[in-house]
């Protein structure tokens, strides 16, 4: 960690804030532990429980179990495809990056996720990633249904409900690009991200399209 770019204490700080991003949380780990934290084809990716003790000594913090959920989902979705192919990783994943709650099986069956974890979980994946798979059938069901179910209890029309939850998105983006600025991130940088938009939008058949504005290969870089 000698050359971790950004001051210990206030990285301390969002570690223990249950308000910080997903994204947040990962730059901070990538800038300290670099190549360790994936692996390589020679090393193993570094155990998370070994991850969490180590960020535990290094920044003298405890890093509360939401924060924990939230960047093992990021991690989790950023390593392989289950985002993408899983439907039961999909609503976790997004359940945690909302609000670090890992949306487990209850009684069961999957849990409901909301339409604005959906948008916000989408939304963090594809700004972390490197490239945007297809959306596995199974998960597009879930997608669909999700909104069409939210769009049945307001009675309004689907584009309706996806476009008023796009301002929890904006809402939730502003609140990471000030914790990026507290961190110490520059400005361009954030500047950058900002004009960034993975929102849903609508063909001109109508259908819903993800993550179509960002082309593949340009994840986001904060240091």
């Amino acid at each position: 960690m000698t050359n971790y770019p950004w001051e210990r204490k206030t990285s301390g700080d969002l570690f223990a804030d249950t308000e910080t991003a997903a994204t947040v949380l990962h730059a901070m780990v990538l800038a300290a532990y670099g190549d360790e934290v994936y692996g390589d084809e020679d090393t193993d990716p570094m155990d998370p429980v070994e991850l969490w003790v180590r960020v535990r000594e290094d920044f003298h913090v405890t890093v509360p179990e939401e924060n924990e959920n939230k960047l093992n989902a990021l991690m989790l979705a950023i390593s392989t495809d289950a985002f993408y192919d899983d439907p039961l990783a999909f609503v976790s994943i997004c359940m945690a990056l909302s609000e670090g709650d890992l949306g487990d099986l209850v009684n069961g069956a999957m849990e409901e996720v909301t339409v604005p974890e959906m948008l916000w979980g989408i939304y963090e994946v594809e700004l972390n990633r490197d490239d945007q798979p297809e959306f596995s059938v199974p998960v597009l069901k879930v997608i669909d249904s999700t909104v069409e179910d939210h769009a049945e209890e307001k009675d309004v029309e689907e584009e309706v409900v996806v476009t008023s939850y796009e301002r929890y998105v904006d809402e939730m983006r502003d609140d990471m690009f000030n914790q990026m600025r507290k961190l110490g991130i520059e400005e361009k940088v954030i500047r950058k991200l900002a004009l960034t938009d993975l929102t849903p939008v609508h063909n001109d058949e109508g259908e819903l399209e993800y993550g179509q504005q960002q082309a593949p290969g340009n994840p986001v870089n904060l240091t």
